[in-house]
């Protein structure tokens, strides 16, 4: 099995959680990134623009309100257990997860925002 390009790894996520991709060289993007500058890829503009920055090695999503999608990032145990409290106490769902390769009590909590809401960016 062959690892996925980051273009590759772009594409996986347009398609299935419909969110515009960044070329990052780690986690730090290419270029600034804003929504008038349209530096972030849709579909059709991946291998282009993954082209054009070569060196990327990894890629970024769009969290807010141009994709609808919210990441909680909790960086100890005790931020874990006040997320699932927030959770339970707002009715979230429970949700896709993932730990960060810093640390096992890094982790990433993925929700979609109800239709309507529009997140803020950061």
């Amino acid at each position: 099995m062959t690892t996925p390009t980051p273009a590759e790894v772009a594409q996986h996520f347009i398609k299935r959680l419909g969110t515009p991709a960044i070329p990052c060289r780690g986690k730090k993007p290419h270029s600034k990134w804003s929504k008038p500058e349209g530096r972030a890829a849709t579909h059709d503009q991946v291998e282009p623009l993954f082209n054009r920055y070569r060196a990327a090695d990894s890629v970024g999503l769009v969290l807010g309100g141009e994709s609808g999608l919210l990441v909680v990032d909790t960086d100890s145990e005790a931020a874990a257990h006040d997320h699932e409290r927030w959770r339970l106490e707002y009715g979230l769902p429970e949700t896709r997860t993932h730990t960060s390769p810093s640390g096992k009590e890094r982790r990433h909590f993925w929700y979609r925002a109800p239709d309507g809401m529009v997140p803020p960016g950061r």
